[in-house]
């Protein structure tokens, strides 16, 4: 009761087990409050009304300043102890840390997926950019295709034009001597 006066942390599991182990082992369960009994009196002593709680994490410690903070009493505790401050930084700390983690985790994974979205923007960059090198070359040679189709049609012609006019030489009788 006086280090909860004091606002000193206590660790009220390891509390209650070695009032049961006292309890059962050296007094074989005479004489002895069990320790349901014993926080009862314990909360009465505080005035601290027994409703619904509020829930904590394993190894938290317990103190007067705890049961505030949950509203499990009113008023406000006096200066924390150092080493009462000191925990408390450090669970501040701790979420602090376990929250920049988290976040640091998340801007990697999005990190990550930018890198890879700007690998695929870049191969297909690179892929695009051969195409249009591929189709220019292919516009030019089907250019050059047109010209030299054209050049062989008029060969063609010319040689047509050629061959008929042989074949009229050739189909004209000559003329009587």
């Amino acid at each position: 009761m006086e280090a909860l006066s004091k606002f000193d942390l206590l660790n009220l599991p390891v509390f209650i087990l070695e009032h049961v182990h006292k309890i059962v082992v050296k007094q074989k369960g005479k004489l002895g409050m069990a320790y349901r009994y014993f926080l009862t009196k314990l909360f009465k002593h505080l005035e601290i009304s027994l409703r619904a709680g509020t829930v904590g994490t394993m190894k938290q410690p317990f103190s007067m300043y705890t049961l505030v903070e949950c509203e499990c009493m009113e008023g406000r505790p006096g200066q924390l102890s150092k080493k009462s401050q000191l925990v408390v930084e450090k669970r501040q700390l701790k979420h602090e840390l376990e929250e920049m983690t988290a976040l640091v985790t998340k801007e990697n994974a999005e990190i990550a997926l930018l890198k890879a979205q700007l690998a695929k923007e870049q191969t297909e960059a690179s892929g695009s950019a051969e195409v249009t090198k591929l189709r220019a070359k292919s516009e030019s040679l089907l250019a050059q295709n047109a010209e030299l189709t054209e050049k062989l049609i008029k060969a063609h012609d010319a040689a047509n034009d050629h061959l008929t006019l042989v074949i009229q030489s050739l189909t004209q009788k000559p003329p009587f001597s």
